[in-house]
């Protein structure tokens, strides 16, 4: 199949956000913001709905590459959730 999310990038850390308000037994929690580099293979059928991904330009893999800036709002010490 090829293609994927090929690296994510943190470029900022807010830590503790919500002035460090405890939710409960989660606790304080912090935002990370960043951006995710990755590729679609524009044969896939899976893809064949992205409209006018076949005429974009490929890299050496014939994938199509993409990025999205990205937000994650993560309890400190546990687990993340993702905004995109």
């Amino acid at each position: 199949m090829g293609g994927g999310v090929q690296r994510i990038k943190i470029t900022e850390r807010e830590t503790p956000v919500f002035d460090g308000a405890e939710f409960g037994a989660a606790g304080p929690y912090e935002r990370l913001h960043g951006t995710v580099f990755g590729e679609l293979d524009p044969t896939h059928h899976l893809n064949a709905g992205i409209v006018n991904l076949d005429r974009a330009a490929r890299n050496t893999r014939g994938n199509v590459e993409y990025q999205c800036v990205i937000c994650f709002l993560a309890v400190m010490f546990g687990i993340l959730f993702l905004f995109v």
